[in-house]
């Protein structure tokens, strides 16, 4: 963030008030100081072309056919059909590299930044071919609600349901409280009992008291205040990052109707996994780039406006950051890149990298 910041503002400034140095001949260190040439300079300056010496007269000769090039290159370049030439070829150039940005994609796979010799390459390898498990095991959390009422425990069992019901997901939790709790009272008798004795005998037997001892948290009271179940997303796939954007809004939309929820500022049944956290920044991040990009050549073409000796810069400024960063991306697609994270914070910082020329040039024109 401090090298953006410092590509938007000061590093521009700093050309910009650079080149008015050199103009005025000041010295670097010491800006208040002018840069005198003394006579000894001004009489060798006067007398090197007769006392050169044959290396220096080869740099010369190399100079001088160097720029006889260039002014011959550009005097080609001058003419009209070749200007016409050359401006159709990048208009077709930045059309191919936009279609080809329309083509990008969100994937990633936490192999594509490791080192190629990593061993965690093989050991994820080994882990997909013969684990036979998901990576993604969200839990489903019930809160702020009375989870001695039935009614309440008929929407809990619902939601589970709903949630299971997901393709993603397709397969009951192994372990659930309130359906063994259900089946100890019924087996037990003991139905007409408090809620709160029906728990002290529930998590006395040995077995329950090993299952769900983590996932059921009571008050002094003996009310459950929060409990949980775990369930698996058998087919999420972790490279399809499509899909785990739509899994991540079937489940909200799951979260969202559920009776319990309705009308609540804060869910009392909603699930959660830390996958979902870079779930919701795939949701998001096509279109954050996209706002990203355009505040960014906003502000680059009005620092141009602000600092660079003339106004017009800023025609040029934006059009060919606009088009370079068109370009960009689309060679990167033609590169086999997705976005992901990773990629998403090297597009924003290549704002300010390819500003850098744009704007030497525009301040040294005249």
């Amino acid at each position: 963030m401090f090298v953006y910041a410092y590509q938007l503002t000061f590093f521009i400034a700093c050309i910009v008030l650079d080149e008015g140095r050199i103009e005025q001949k000041r010295r670097d260190c010491c800006v208040c100081l002018t840069v005198q040439t003394n006579k000894e300079d001004e009489v060798y300056l006067e007398e090197s072309p007769a006392n050169e010496s044959s290396e220096l007269a080869i740099e010369n000769k190399r100079q001088e056919l160097y720029e006889s090039w260039m002014r011959t290159y550009a005097r080609f370049l001058l003419l009209p059909w070749v200007k016409a030439v050359v401006i159709a070829g990048f208009l077709a150039f930045g059309g191919l590299c936009a279609w080809s940005t329309s083509k990008l994609s969100q994937e990633f796979s936490f192999t594509e930044v490791v080192p190629s010799d990593s061993y965690l390459i093989e050991t994820a390898d080994v882990i997909e071919d013969y684990g036979g498990q998901t990576i993604f095991a969200p839990y489903i959390y019930f809160r702020n609600v009375d989870q001695g009422n039935s009614t309440v425990q008929e929407q809990m069992i619902d939601y589970v349901n709903e949630f299971v019901s997901m393709d993603a997901v397709s397969k009951p939790p192994d372990f659930f409280w309130l359906l063994d709790f259900r089946d100890f009272v019924n087996s037990t008798g003991i139905e007409d009992q408090p809620f709160e004795s029906q728990m002290d005998a529930f998590l006395a037997d040995e077995n329950y008291y090993d299952l769900y001892r983590e996932v059921i948290e009571r008050d002094d009271s003996g009310d459950v205040k929060v409990s949980r179940v775990h369930v698996r997303m058998l087919n999420v796939d972790e490279k399809d990052i499509h899909q785990q954007v739509d899994v991540l809004f079937e489940q909200r939309e799951i979260s969202e109707n559920a009776p319990a929820n309705i009308g609540q500022s804060e869910f009392a049944f909603f699930s959660y996994e830390e996958s979902y956290n870079i779930w919701e920044f795939y949701s998001v991040a096509v279109d954050e780039l996209k706002l990203t990009t355009i505040i960014g050549v906003a502000v680059m073409s009005g620092i141009a406006l602000v600092f660079v000796p003339h106004w017009t810069a800023v025609l040029f400024v934006a059009p060919t950051i606009s088009l370079l960063y068109v370009d960009l991306l689309g060679i990167l697609q033609w590169g086999g890149v997705h976005i992901n994270a990773v990629m998403y914070i090297c597009l924003v910082i290549s704002i300010g990298l390819l500003v850098d020329f744009v704007l030497s040039v525009s301040q040294c024109s005249p």
